[in-house]
C-alpha cells in the first residue's frame, strides 16, 4: 500500500495500515446507508490534527444484515476514536466488544413531558403506540401483533396510534399522525400504558412516558433494562402474546397505574459514572434509617417562619406526597442556605 494514497491511514487501532473506502465509494453508499456510519470514515480520512470524538447514539451494526455494511459499522469503533454513548449499556458494549473506553450521558425527557398536577389526578384509559414502520429496530411487525391479540382480549379499550400511517390495521384503533411533542405529552398523560419495542440501544420513548405518568410496557432485553432501570418499566418477552398480557396487567389494575401517574419520583443529577437510580438507591437507604437531626434552625424561628424540621424537610424533599410538599421542603432548606 502506498502512504501517500488518501484512502490509506495508520492508526494505532490496526496493526497495519488499512485501506478505507475512497470518496467516491463513500459517496456511493450513503445513499444507502444513511450516512449513518459513513460519517465516521470520512473523520478518520480527513487529515486534520487533533483529538476525535465519536458520539454513538445506537449499535449500528445492528442496522444491518450480516454482511459488508455491518462489517463497515463494526470498523469505525476500531478507528481510535474517543466514544461518548447514549446511556450506559452502548458503552459497555464497546468496551466488551472492542476494548476501548467511553464516557456516556444519561438519557432524559424533555420538559414538556413533565407530569402536571392535573394529569397526576385525572383518570387514564387507553394504550399508545408509536408506529415506526419504516425503521426495523423498532418492531413495528411485532408491536401490531400484540396490539392484535390485547384488542381481542380488550375490545372496550382505546387504542391509539402515532407516527407513521398505518393503512388497514386489523383492529379499532384511532390514528394522530406526526404528533408535536406538546401534543404527544397530552397523549401519553391521558394513556394508561404505552407500548415501547426497540431490539437496538433503549428508545426515547419510554422515558417520555414514564415523566408523564403512563407506564411502558417495553421487550425484554439487556440493553432495555440497562438504560432505562426503572422499576414502573413492565418488561415482556418478545412476542405477540406476552407482550399483550404485561398491557393487559396495566390497564386491569388502573389503581396501580394511577398510583404511579400520581407518585412524584425523584430525579438526581448523574455523573458520568454515577446514575441517578444509582443516586436514589444510595438515598433510600439513609432515609429508611434517619436519625433524629439537630436542627440548626431554633424551633421559635421556625414556627415564626412556617419552616419544617429539619429531619421532616429531608425526607419530604426526597419523598414528596405532592408538589406543594415538595415546596415546602425547598423552601426550609432554602432558608437555612440563607
Amino acid at each position: 500500500m502506498d502512504d501517500a494514497d488518501p484512502s490509506v491511514r495508520k492508526t494505532e487501532a490496526f496493526e497495519q495500515p488499512v485501506r478505507f473506502l475512497p470518496h467516491f465509494v463513500l459517496e456511493s453508499l450513503e445513499p444507502l446507508s444513511q450516512a449513518e456510519d459513513m460519517r465516521a470514515y470520512r473523520a478518520y480520512l480527513d487529515p486534520c490534527a487533533g483529538k476525535r470524538f465519536y458520539l454513538v447514539q445506537d449499535y449500528e451494526p445492528w442496522f444491518h444484515a450480516p454482511g459488508a455494511m455491518a462489517a463497515f459499522a463494526e470498523a469505525t469503533y476500531r478507528m481510535g476514536f474517543h466514544p461518548i454513548t447514549a446511556g450506559r449499556w452502548l458503552a459497555d458494549t464497546l468496551t466488551t466488544s472492542f476494548g476501548v473506553t467511553a464516557d456516556w450521558f444519561e438519557f432524559g425527557a424533555d420538559d414538556r413531558y413533565r407530569l402536571t398536577a392535573d394529569a397526576a389526578t385525572g383518570r387514564r384509559s387507553g394504550v399508545v403506540f408509536h408506529t415506526r414502520h419504516d425503521t426495523p429496530r423498532r418492531a413495528f411487525e411485532l408491536g401490531m401483533l400484540a396490539l392484535e391479540v390485547f384488542a381481542h382480549l380488550h375490545p372496550a379499550v382505546p387504542i391509539v396510534l402515532y407516527g407513521g400511517h398505518v393503512p388497514g390495521a386489523p383492529f379499532p384503533h384511532q390514528a394522530l399522525g406526526v404528533l408535536t411533542p406538546d401534543d404527544l405529552a397530552a397523549l401519553y398523560r391521558r394513556s394508561q400504558a404505552g407500548l415501547s419495542l426497540s431490539f437496538t440501544n433503549a428508545s426515547l420513548v419510554p422515558h417520555e412516558m414514564l415523566a408523564s405518568g403512563c407506564l411502558p410496557v417495553v421487550n425484554d432485553a439487556a440493553h432495555n433494562r440497562a438504560v432505562l432501570a426503572n422499576g414502573h418499566v413492565r418488561y415482556a418477552a418478545p412476542d405477540p402474546h406476552s407482550l399483550a398480557r404485561a398491557l393487559s396487567e396495566v390497564v386491569d389494575d388502573p389503581e396501580a397505574a394511577e398510583a404511579f401517574a400520581s407518585t412524584l419520583i425523584p430525579v438526581y443529577p448523574a455523573t458520568a459514572r454515577v446514575t441517578t437510580w444509582e443516586i436514589a438507591r444510595a438515598a433510600r437507604v439513609i432515609l429508611d434509617t434517619l436519625p433524629d437531626l439537630e436542627d440548626p434552625i431554633p424551633h421559635e424561628v421556625r414556627e415564626r417562619h412556617g419552616l419544617l424540621d429539619l429531619r421532616t424537610a429531608l425526607l419530604t424533599i426526597h419523598r414528596p406526597a405532592s408538589l406543594p410538599e415538595a415546596r415546602e421542603a425547598r423552601r426550609r432548606l432554602a432558608f437555612e442556605e440563607a
